[in-house]
């Protein structure tokens, strides 16, 4: 697991400098709005550490409110949660981890589909995220990832915007 600090500023700016401009789903005019831009999104923003191996199990470093929302948490039970608890066991849980590790080899995926999971079990469907890798503040070594989940199904307790 990483110790460096995943920031609203190095998910956006990761976000920017890693996606195709035609497929960013976040825009900046300066990158210290993040924090601002984040919060704001009409969609769930959240991040972990790391990257998922046989030896690094990720944990949740940010979600703003829509995140929660739609994951039932609140922030303090969120935040250090294992990111893999949000999918479903079995195969969606497989198929998530793999696709995080062509994440970490890409950069980033778009159009990420997925049985996913909020707190007591629930379940709902991602009918299109954006997944990218969070890099350090040189650019240069990957200290998590983040993800954008634009469009949502089967969470009538989650209004999308």
């Amino acid at each position: 697991m990483t110790s460096k600090l995943i920031t609203p500023a190095l998910i956006l700016r990761s976000h920017l400098s890693l996606i195709p401009k035609e497929s960013q789903v976040l825009s900046a005019e300066t990158i210290s709005d993040a924090a601002t831009i984040l919060a704001t999104a009409p969609f769930p923003v959240l991040s972990h550490t790391g990257t998922p191996t046989s030896t690094n199990d990720p944990t949740f470093t940010y979600a703003n409110a829509r995140a929660l929302s739609l994951f039932q948490y609140p922030l303090e039970e969120f935040i250090g949660l294992p990111s893999r608890l949000s999918a479903s066991a079995g195969t969606d849980r497989d198929v998530r981890e793999v696709m995080m590790r062509n994440v970490a080899e890409r950069g980033y995926s778009l159009g990420v589909t997925g049985v996913r999971v909020a707190k007591g079990g629930k379940e709902f469907r991602l009918v299109d995220a954006v997944v990218w890798n969070v890099m350090d503040e040189d650019g240069v070594s990957v200290i998590g990832q983040a993800a954008a989940l634009v469009k949502v199904d089967g969470c009538p307790w989650y209004k999308e915007e």
